[in-house]
This record gives C-alpha cells, structure tokens and sequence, in this order.
C-alpha cells in the first residue's frame, strides 16, 4: 500500500511527471522512487431564549426592559484534510492539540458524495465545503462544512464542458467578494473564476466568470495557490521553479503578466505557498523543506530564504497552513501524515515535529492538500 501510494505522487524527478500515477486515464509518465532513501514512517450550546422580563407598569412611567444583545459563537478551529486515495474529507476539531493515530471528528465518504481524487478544500463565507475532484473535472459543494460527515451527497456540482475544468488541482477564495479561483493542472495550466459560490446557481455545467492564463504558467503541475495581503494571488509555479504573483487578481482577465516572479536557488520540487497574517511567505519543498521568506507582499526576482525548516520524517511534502497563534500544518502524503510545528515561522533546521497525525484510525490516504478555520 506504501509503495502504491508513493508511486502517486513521488514526481520529483521529473518535471514532465504529473502528480499522480492514479491519474493514468489523464497521463502517461510514471513516477519512480528508491524506497531504500525514503525515511521510515513516523510511527452550541444554543443560546437560550430572551425571557421577556419586562415588568407590568404600577404607575404612569413607561418601563421597558432592555432588549436582550445578540450574542456571537465562538468559531471552532478546524482544519480540512482533502484525501486523494480515500478518496474522502477528513476534519479535526482544535487540531493543534490532535496527536497520534486520532480518528476524525469528520470523514466524507462514499458513493453518494462523488469525490472523486479529493485534491484541495476550502470553506466560504456561507460555511459550505468546496472540493476539487481532479479526476472528475469538477467542484462539488456540501452546506455544512462542520457536518459535512459520512456518505452525503453534494448540495453542488460544478461539472462539464462550460466549466472549462481539467484536472482542477488548487482552489484560493476572495471571501469578500466570493469569488473561487480554480487552478487547472491540464491543457493551458490556466486558472478559472467563478463567481457566487455562496449561492444555489454555482451548480452544474457553468461557465466561469474569468479566466487567467498566462505565459508564465509553465506547468505549474498540482500548484498550490494562495491569496495573499491586497488581492495578490500567489502561484507555486513548480515546473519553471519560481512564485508568481498577479495583483489584484479579483478584476484581471485574459492573458496577462504576473506583477511579480519570486526565484531562488533553492526553488526545486515547489509544490505549494502560503501567506500567513503576518506577511511570512512558506514555500513547500516536495523532499521535505519548508521555506520561510520575511516580508512576502515586497518579494521580487531573486531572494533567498530567511530560515529553512527540514522535516526529518518526511517523504512527500504537498501543502501547509498556518494558524493565527504561528502553528503550520503540513501534509505528507507519502507517509499519509499531517505534521503540525509550533511558532514555526521561527524555526530553522532540522526539527522533529511537535505533533504528527498518523494511522490507520485517522483515515489519512494520500493527504494532499488542507484548509483550517478559525
């Protein structure tokens, strides 16, 4: 199983590689690996009724009783794991306090779900679940992320030709403006937009609002997109080993330039890039690397990293997120692991990780990429 699963998604040593051996119908190369150089594994309440309090008048004086504050709960952190080879959606409650071979507090799963090769995930601002299935060129959509749970059908399916999907691979999101960003890993290696995903009409064989394309999207081969700080759209462009950045990306369409390409010495096997609230650039290094680059919205052309993070245990490093208390979540999918690290935009070299989700109860198939809520 441990074999199978690497010959996924090893694809390191070739560029014309794609990501996934189980993608055959799609792709002929095939990916290789010497198991003998691979490391071994790492082992609401609701809240009550207003009582209507107000106490009858004994005299002229109108008395009202105040009425009563709308309150808010708190947001559970959670973090999304998209399995590939599940294929299902797993969820964990809390996360950064996860360790070991923990069962999920989710696990979307079955026929009637239709995923098919779970790739990416992210929740919108309506609290609904988006899924990137790359074999099935589509994006299908459960209302309730937080009890998106067993063998549930999708409320949405974006599928068909009009989508202009082919092999969707990453998904980013303008929240503000619920526009969903859909990086495709076949034909042109352009990304779709679409529009309204908080609403029933984002459904069917529909056409995308945009389309970015560009020149500089070279086999960009299961790239990781992010939005950082003002509308910036990062792109982890592994085949030409380098980090576009479009600018206000929300209005651009058509065939454009990136604002920005980030290149370094160390940009090799890049399979994703993540901004966090502090304006740190993450790289994620397929051999097991994590790039920390200070100052992200000012990086242009050639710049090195500020600190280099190795993960002792890892064999195929696919995604990362970071957390608002500097927590990183990142995804092995060889080793079918999720490793978590503590303040880790300060953490420089070769460093065990603080937590690793790992095991047969955590339900962790070939665990590509994720996406936390707070």
């Amino acid at each position: 199983m441990i074999r199978s699963t690497l010959n996924l998604v090893l694809i390191l040593r070739n560029v014309n590689c794609i990501l996934l051996a189980a993608l055959a119908a799609m792709i002929s190369a095939g990916c290789g690996v010497n198991p003998a150089k691979l490391p071994p594994a790492p082992v609401q309440n609701p809240l009550p009724t207003p009582v209507d309090n107000t106490i009858p008048a004994v005299d002229p004086v109108d008395e009202q009783a105040p009425e009563p504050q709308e309150q808010q709960q708190a947001v559970e952190p959670r973090l999304f794991i998209a399995n590939l080879n599940g294929p299902n959606v797993t969820s964990y409650v809390n996360p950064s306090t996860v360790n070991g071979n923990i069962a999920p507090d989710t696990n979307l799963q079955g026929a009637q779900t239709q995923l098919n090769q779970p790739i990416d995930i992210l929740v919108n601002s309506a609290g609904q679940l988006l899924v990137a299935n790359v074999r099935a060129n589509s994006v299908t959509t459960y209302d309730d992320a937080a009890t998106a749970n067993g063998n549930l059908a999708p409320d949405g399916n974006v599928q068909g030709a009009a989508t202009q999907l082919l092999s969707p691979v990453s998904l980013a999101m303008n929240t503000s403006e619920d526009l969903l960003f859909v990086a495709n890993l076949g034909g042109t290696d352009d990304i779709q937009v679409f529009a309204n995903t908080t609403q029933a009409s984002f459904n069917g064989n529909l056409a995308p609002t945009r389309t970015i394309s560009s020149a500089a999207l070279n086999n960009i081969f299961a790239p990781g997109i992010n939005f950082g700080a003002n509308d910036d759209l990062y792109v982890a462009n592994r085949g030409a080993a380098q980090v576009l950045v479009f600018a206000n990306a929300s209005s651009i369409n058509g065939t454009v330039e990136p604002t920005r390409i980030i290149t370094s010495t160390v940009f090799v096997d890049i399979d994703d890039v993540f901004i966090d609230g502090n304006d740190n650039m993450f790289l994620v290094d397929f051999t097991g690397f994590i790039y920390t680059f200070r100052n992200a919205s000012t990086l242009n052309g050639a710049v090195e990293p500020d600190l280099t993070l190795q993960v002792p245990p890892a064999v195929a490093l696919l995604s990362i997120a970071v957390d608002s208390n500097d927590t990183g979540y990142i995804t092995d999918a060889g080793n079918d692991a999720v490793y978590s690290y503590d303040n880790i935009s300060s953490l420089n070299g070769a460093l065990a990780p603080d937590r690793t989700i790992q095991g047969d109860n955590t339900q962790l198939r070939t665990p590509s990429r994720l996406f936390l809520v707070e």
